[in-house]
C-alpha cells in the first residue's frame, strides 16, 4: 500500500496515524551519525545527515553502535523509497529541527543491525 503512494504522502500518512510500531511493518536497522557528549551521564548528543541536512537529538548511550570506527543510531526503519534511494526511519526521539521522529536518510548510511 505505502509503495504506491509519493513520499509527502506517505509522510502526512505516519503524522495522522495513531497506531503504535507493533502495527507497521518496521525493521531495527542503524543510521550512521556523530556522537557528543549529552546532557546526562546515560545520554548521548547525536548528529544524523538527513536528505535536507543536518539534524540532533538527545538518545539513551544504549542506542549507540560503534562499527568500523564509525557511530550508528539504532533506528527503526519504516519505508524505502527505491527511487530516491532514501530510507524514512523512525528516530527514538524527536529531532531539534524537524520536532518529529521521521526522517528520511540516504539508505547508503542505514547498516543492518
Amino acid at each position: 500500500m505505502l509503495q504506491n503512494c509519493g513520499e509527502d504522502q506517505i509522510h502526512q500518512n505516519y503524522k495522522n496515524a495513531e497506531i503504535g510500531l507493533e502495527n507497521m511493518t518496521t525493521k531495527k536497522n542503524m543510521v550512521r551519525c556523530e556522537t557528543s557528549e549529552g546532557m546526562f551521564s546515560n545520554e548521548v548528543a547525536v548528529t544524523l545527515e538527513s536528505k535536507d541536512g543536518k539534524v540532533s537529538l538527545f538518545a539513551d548511550k544504549d542506542l549507540i553502535r560503534e562499527k568500523g570506527g564509525d557511530s550508528y543510531l539504532i533506528v527503526n526503519s519504516a519505508h524505502l523509497h527505491e527511487t530516491s534511494n532514501l530510507m524514512t526511519v523512525l528516530l527514538p526521539s524527536e529531532s531539534f529541527e524537524k520536532g518529529t521522529r521521521w526522517l528520511d536518510v540516504a539508505a547508503n548510511r542505514v547498516a543492518a543491525i
